[in-house]
């Protein structure tokens, strides 16, 4: 099972995320749609609702892991959306964080991936390179070695994903940047691309 896109909005109402995290999860919805779209017009068989709904999603238990940094925010969404019943949408936030090492290293491209990408392109509600994401993550989180070590390692995953992901599409990377001046409504947005992919996102900006 799979939620609507105005089924995960619902979600997110019900369990009080705030606006600056579903601003942050739309953006990272936008791009992952947006990927998915051309991974598919390029042969990949990319299930798009449930990278919609993932992204949209990915971060539903992020603010309690603000309040209690204790937390595993990616575990707990991942445990909450199994309760429900959402099996393959918890997986894909389960690993929107750290990505399994049988994934990023098949040939085969997973939705889990493109989600994992997308987050890692968006520091709070901006398009950003992965150099400059990873640069606020070391100055934020990066508190002492072991952390930083993660880090380096989550660095050197995204960028192996990042080329295996543009390896299938006929654009850069850097194309991702013109959603900041992204201008529509995000909800009919992600409603056009599950219909009308990928002809809808190409009179976009």
């Amino acid at each position: 099972m799979i939620p609507s896109i105005k089924e995960c909005y619902k979600l997110l109402e019900k369990q009080k995320v705030p606006s600056h995290i579903i601003r942050h999860s739309e953006k990272v919805a936008l791009i992952s749609s947006f990927l998915t779209c051309f991974l598919n017009l390029s042969g990949t068989k990319l299930d798009i609702k449930l990278v919609t709904a993932g992204a949209l999603l990915h971060d539903i238990k992020k603010y309690e892991s603000i309040i209690d940094r204790s937390i595993n925010h990616a575990e707990e969404g991942y445990k909450f959306l199994l309760k429900l019943g959402l099996e393959r949408v918890a997986l894909v936030v389960r690993y929107h964080v750290v990505l399994p090492e049988k994934v990023f290293k098949s040939s085969e491209v997973f939705e889990e991936e493109v989600v994992f990408y997308a987050d890692k392109r968006v520091k709070h509600e901006e398009v950003v390179s992965l150099e400059e994401r990873f640069k606020d993550l070391r100055k934020r989180y990066g508190i002492n070695e072991n952390i930083l070590k993660r880090l380096n390692k989550l660095e050197e995953v995204s960028f192996l994903v990042e080329e295996k992901l543009f390896s299938r599409l006929n654009f850069k990377p850097e194309v991702l940047l013109r959603f900041n001046s992204f201008k529509k409504e995000v909800k009919d947005a992600l409603e056009e691309g599950l219909k009308n992919c990928p002809s809808c996102w190409r009179d976009l900006f």
